[in-house]
């Protein structure tokens, strides 16, 4: 293993242009002007294509399965440096397979010395000769696992949150539960007075505890999306001492630097560099049928992270990021006979590098944490919400409707009845628009068939009944998510919209619990002080919800003392908004519709403010509110939230951040839309048509 600090330090030097772009709020952008005319070539991490298995895998270390002798090895392993340093003198390679249950991973090493003398679990492993790997899902996170093992077949699996350029931390604690480890040799282990000949480790991971790596996901696919992994061998010369192997000293005592020998080079003694690890690449054809071919991006993704790991560099030993990319040492990018330049901006979070594909809609950027991001340009959507009762006459709704689509509005989240709603999208067809029903869903006042059942609203942990107790506000009346009634009353209303012809998208509103803490200034507004979860505002004690928590985890969870603080109830309550969006998903896909909804700001807070778990929900698209004043936060929050969502969607469906045009000028507004833009957002959606003035809608063109 290299590069290890145990314990860790993060390092934060002072930033001074930094300090000077956070103090005057605006986006520094720079066109690169390059400060040297060499072609830039970048070195390409391997690739390999992992086949299935259908045999049962015995895992014993010597991989003697017909599958494993129907696929190839990896290329040997080289120095961790590539040319720099002398080619290794043993070779090692690897085999990989997949199943529905785990991922097969088999290692040759080739060993005139077999030796170990670590026994215990998660103990430092690299201080034996070793094989490692490391693996995550894709650049796009932050997060990733490496495991480690010796010849005696004693494990190390640990959880990075991030790499040691960005600090870490490192979970000690995480382990791969079900991981099946053997290890075989060709020779005697720790018997120096022979020579041996190899020694082979075959490893088999579960799959549902690497999806633990994959944001969003619970189940693996048919055919599992491509991974990002690397294979390390540590290699340590040796001495006999006290007739035991151990690691060789110098004369001075001190012991010798290993050798670092991977499969796809690092280019420096740092494994921690995702972006060098190799390319893997899931098939569930017959084997060697399928043929690896590498990312043609991939020169600009290598690109943008030589600018990265420059101004990391800058930041780390200079005291701050340079304020133009050509005070970096920058070769000039040449991809498919066109010279590239990539852009770069500042705000109060550090920095974005973006690179725009040509001749597509691509745009691949890199931010200051290493975060690698793809995501379309050009076709950014400017939606908004609106209420179809506002135009008495098609006249008026006509009328409006020039206005708006000339300023390059082309969505409109409407409410209004199905009957109303198909209406407009028939007399709006010489209009290059999309309408959207908009349907508010578990909060529902004014619903007079609801009303009358008062069994099927949400309960809090005081016991109280929505209906009875409206939170914050008269017209908050939620229904809960565990009752079937009410469940059944939602796709009774939800339905109807989904059989308009022409609609764009059933979209829903208030799909989640109410507020348990409020943005700082609503609670001003409303004169309360939530420094912690209240009991009156903290919904989803209905009594089905907990008889089935009962009978699951053994306590009903209105007798916790802090209920807060257990991850099973949070999960529990997520998971009752889930299912029922992903049904009503059902319902309207089955109708040929689309489905989209109005969300709180990013995964993470809408998790724990409301109980709302949108990242993992089957939508069409999302419109996560991110309404800044709400929060008393600034513009440069819209780009950190949308960027949250946009980062944890990982593509699945289109993100449009929802601004609140109220607290917005027209050049505010225009600011918010470029931070939503450089967050990755497919477009945004402005609250609401009656905000919009002129001024407002002339930054739109």
């Amino acid at each position: 293993m290299t590069f290890h600090f145990i314990p860790f330090r993060i390092f934060t030097p002072q930033s001074q242009a930094m300090k000077i772009f956070i103090s005057f709020l605006f986006i520094f952008v720079t066109i690169l002007s390059f400060a040297q005319t060499d072609v830039y070539k970048p070195i390409i991490p391997k690739g390999y294509v992992v086949y299935k298995t259908s045999e049962r895998m015995s895992i014993d270390g010597k991989a003697d399965e017909k599958t494993w002798a129907e696929v190839d090895f990896t290329d040997p392993f080289i120095d961790i440096e590539g040319n720099k340093k002398p080619a290794p003198f043993f070779e090692t390679k690897v085999k990989m397979l997949w199943d529905e249950e785990n991922f097969y991973f088999y290692a040759w090493l080739e060993e005139e010395h077999v030796w170990g003398d670590i026994t215990e679990r998660d103990a430092i492993i690299y201080l034996n000769n070793d094989f490692e790997i490391f693996l995550k899902p894709g650049l796009q996170w932050a997060h990733y696992a490496e495991f480690e093992v010796n010849a005696l077949g004693t494990p190390w699996d640990l959880l990075l949150l991030s790499t040691y350029r960005e600090g870490g931390p490192i979970n000690f604690n995480w382990n791969i539960k079900g991981l099946q480890v053997a290890v075989h040799s060709k020779g005697t282990i720790n018997d120096y007075s022979d020579t041996d000949k190899y020694w082979s480790v075959e490893i088999a991971m579960p799959w549902n505890v690497l999806l633990e790596l994959y944001p969003g996901q619970k189940f693996i696919d048919k055919v599992p999306k491509p991974w990002r992994i690397n294979f390390s061998r540590v290699q340590w010369e040796h001495e006999i001492v006290n007739g035991k192997y151990q690691r060789k000293k110098n004369a001075e005592g001190n012991y010798l630097p290993e050798y670092n020998w991977v499969w796809s080079q690092q280019s420096a003694i740092d494994m921690h560099r995702p972006e060098h690890w190799g390319y893997v690449v899931f098939s569930d054809e017959k084997p060697g049928s399928a043929v690896y071919k590498d990312n043609p991006h991939e020169i600009i993704i290598q690109y943008l992270y030589e600018l990265y790991r420059q101004q990391k560099h800058k930041q780390r030993f200079e005291g701050g990021y340079v304020e133009t990319l050509k005070e970096l040492n920058c070769k000039t990018l040449n991809f498919n006979n066109q010279e590239l330049h990539p852009v770069m901006k500042f705000d109060e979070f550090g920095f974005d590098i973006y690179i725009n594909i040509p001749d597509t809609n691509l745009k691949y950027s890199i931010n200051e944490r290493g975060i690698l991001n793809k995501t379309e340009r050009d076709n950014f959507v400017i939606a908004a919400w609106g209420n179809s009762g506002k135009y008495k006459t098609d006249e008026e709704w006509l009328t409006a409707l020039q206005r708006y689509t000339n300023a390059g509005i082309t969505d409109f989240f409407l409410a209004g009845s199905p009957a109303q709603l198909s209406h407009l999208i028939q007399i709006s067809h010489d209009f290059d628009i999309r309408i959207h029903a908009w349907v508010w869903t578990l909060n529902r006042p004014g619903d007079t068939l609801a009303q009358q059942h008062p069994e099927w609203y949400a309960v809090n942990r005081n016991g109280q009944n929505s209906l009875e107790y409206n939170a914050y506000v008269s017209y908050y009346q939620w229904l809960s998510p565990f009752s079937e009634d009410a469940r059944q009353h939602i796709k009774d209303v939800i339905e109807p919209y989904t059989k308009i012809d022409g609609l764009a998208s059933l979209h829903l509103d208030y799909v989640r619990f109410c507020d348990v803490i409020l943005g700082a200034p609503l609670q001003k507004k409303y004169g309360i002080v939530q420094n912690e979860e209240l009991p009156e505002y903290d919904y989803g004690y209905h009594p089905e919800a907990r008889k089935q928590f009962k009978e699951i985890f053994g306590i009903d969870p209105i007798d916790m003392e802090h209920p807060e603080l257990s991850m099973e109830w949070l999960q529990f309550r997520l998971d009752a908004v889930t299912t029922l969006v992903n049904e009503l998903s059902d319902i309207a896909h089955g109708n040929g519709c689309k489905i989209s909804a109005a969300v709180f700001p990013y995964p993470q807070m809408a998790r724990k403010t409301v109980r709302q778990d949108w990242a993992r929900w089957n939508l069409d698209m999302v419109l996560p509110m991110i309404y800044h004043n709400f929060y008393d936060q600034n513009l440069n929050w819209i780009e950190f939230a949308t960027q949250q969502g946009v980062t944890e969607l990982d593509g699945r469906f289109p993100l449009y951040t929802g601004l609140y045009i109220p607290a917005l000028g027209p050049e505010e507004l225009k600011e918010a839309i470029i931070k939503a833009k450089a967050a990755g957002a497919s477009g945004v959606a402005l609250f609401d048509l009656n905000a919009l003035t002129d001024e407002h809608l002339k930054v739109l063109k």
